[in-house]
């Protein structure tokens, strides 16, 4: 026998014993149908139940309006224009940093909401705008 035929017949029974540990492998790993549909039915029931849970959710949120809804519904046409002008020109964290220094100067103020009237007091204005205007610098 050459040297070639010898490694053929070394390579041919490596090949062989490769298939048979790959087989074996597959058999091993190999799951029944019960146990599969099982596996899908558990899986289908926490999809049911997260599905149910995000739609519950969102149901409840669009139910009742959020307090900024409310606040806003509230406003005169007049400052919803000028809200909807100026607020392109903010920043998430500069408008949340304006709404706390009104939210403070009115706390600190004594403000009384008039009886629908959103018309604040001259004092309370300027105080604002000097409020924000020294975070700016």
């Amino acid at each position: 026998m050459s040297h070639t035929a010898a490694l053929m017949g070394l390579q041919l029974g490596e090949a062989r014993r490769r298939e048979t540990r790959a087989k074996e492998r597959r058999e091993r790993n190999q799951v029944s149908p019960e146990v599969r549909a099982e596996r899908a039915r558990i899986l289908e029931e926490r999809d049911a139940r997260t599905n149910e849970a995000e739609a519950k959710a969102q149901a409840e949120q669009q139910a009742r309006p959020t307090a900024l809804e409310a606040v806003l519904n509230r406003a005169t046409v007049d400052e919803l224009a000028e809200l909807s002008r100026s607020i392109s020109r903010f920043d998430g964290r500069r408008l949340q940093q304006m709404v706390d220094d009104a939210f403070r100067v009115k706390a600190c103020s004594g403000y009384q909401p008039d009886d629908g009237a959103s018309q604040e007091p001259q004092e309370t204005a300027q105080a604002a705008k000097v409020s924000s205007s020294s975070r700016i610098r």
